[in-house]
């Protein structure tokens, strides 16, 4: 019993512990800072698959690898660069249903996921109504991204720490103490991608889709500890 004891105060004390040896032993100010960037999208990555179920392996693999050929085409047609291409993953597994109890053969499903990215929006409803004429009738996602992206977090990085520090600032005045030197900065950033856009490519039929490219917003968040005066 007294062994249980110990080990749940162990346990309660640990992460104090460990907050000690990151902390410094002297007076400090730990804050938080944000920073928030919205920019338009100027790429969008588009994801969807081409499918066929066949007894005949051979069949199905031919329409799926055919239809791959011309999305290809397609994207070609449209200035998407082959390193904006990928259509390599083939899946094939056998497919059943299930009838009177009984597990029916329906033949082999292939499947080949396919992954464009478009970095001229204005020709999405160009290539939408292509994948459907193609026989795509749905599109998994349509993410949109930022070719500067790494930059972009780089500038809402920084105000982060911007803030951290205004934030500091103002704790220690309305403290009646000085502010002194940082002690140390951490990032505590989640990597956020933007919200993906699902549309059904079957929309385009009708004179084509709209779409509205909106905005992507990045956020960074830090935490700061500085020093109190002179206290070191």
């Amino acid at each position: 019993m007294l062994r249980a004891r110990l080990v749940v105060l162990a346990l309660l004390l640990m992460p104090a512990a460990a907050l000690a040896g990151v902390l410094p032993s002297v007076p400090f100010i730990r804050v938080s800072g944000y920073g928030s960037l919205r920019v338009p999208p100027d790429m969008l990555r588009i994801s969807f698959t081409l499918e066929q179920t066949n007894k005949d392996l051979g069949a199905a693999e031919r329409d799926v690898n055919t239809r791959a050929q011309e999305v290809i085409t397609l994207a070609h047609r449209l200035d998407i660069a082959d390193h904006d291409i990928n259509a390599a993953a083939i899946y094939i597994s056998p497919q059943y249903s299930w009838q009177n109890n009984q597990q029916r053969y329906l033949g082999e499903h292939v499947i080949r996921s396919v992954q464009l990215t478009l970095r001229d929006l204005k020709r999405y409803p160009q290539l939408v109504n292509g994948l459907v004429r193609i026989g795509v009738t749905t599109l998994g996602a349509v993410q949109p991204g930022r070719s500067n992206m790494q930059s972009l977090r780089a500038k809402a990085l920084a105000q982060a720490v911007r803030d951290a520090h205004a934030r500091a600032a103002a704790m220690a005045a309305g403290a009646g103490v000085s502010l002194g030197r940082v002690y140390s900065i951490s990032d505590n950033s989640v990597v956020s991608r933007p919200r993906p856009l699902i549309m059904a490519a079957g929309a385009a039929s009708s004179g084509g889709p709209e779409y509205a490219a909106g905005s992507i917003e990045i956020t960074e968040e830090v935490t700061a500890v500085y020093f109190i005066g002179g206290a070191h």
